[in-house]
């Protein structure tokens, strides 16, 4: 747990209330990854992708299925496979956990497009 979410070895013994809730965090989005469906969304999108895995953290789940965290993923194919839409795609020097680092969001940010506003939203609906 404190290797996936790139904090101090010491983290544990310093803040375990936090620890804890990392935990809880991370069973739920483990539940949301095995229960979710794609949904029919063919609007554009922008995939920040993390190029750097941590070492060890890459491991076989299934015989012949390709998981996140697993070497041979590719987030960009598992995007492409259910998204029909617009899709840019941004793979960045850090691993997962890096990403939400100051220096990862230095990053980003001016990659993202300008968020829509109610106008540019209604007009891409029809209205």
């Amino acid at each position: 747990m404190i290797e996936l979410a790139g904090l101090a070895e010491d983290f544990a013994t310093r803040s375990p209330e936090v620890l804890d809730a990392l935990r809880e965090n991370l069973q739920r989005c483990t539940a949301l990854l095995t229960t979710s469906e794609p949904c029919a969304y063919d609007g554009p999108v922008t995939l920040v992708v993390a190029d750097r895995l941590r070492p060890g953290f890459a491991e076989k789940q299934e015989e012949g299925v390709s998981r996140p965290g697993q070497d041979d993923w590719d987030p960009e194919n598992a995007w492409r496979a259910c998204h029909r839409g617009e899709l840019t795609v941004h793979r960045l020097p850090f691993s997962h956990a890096g990403l939400a680092s100051p220096e990862g969001w230095d990053t980003i940010l001016p990659l993202l497009p300008p968020a829509p506003t109610r106008t540019t939203a209604a007009r891409s609906q029809g209205r």
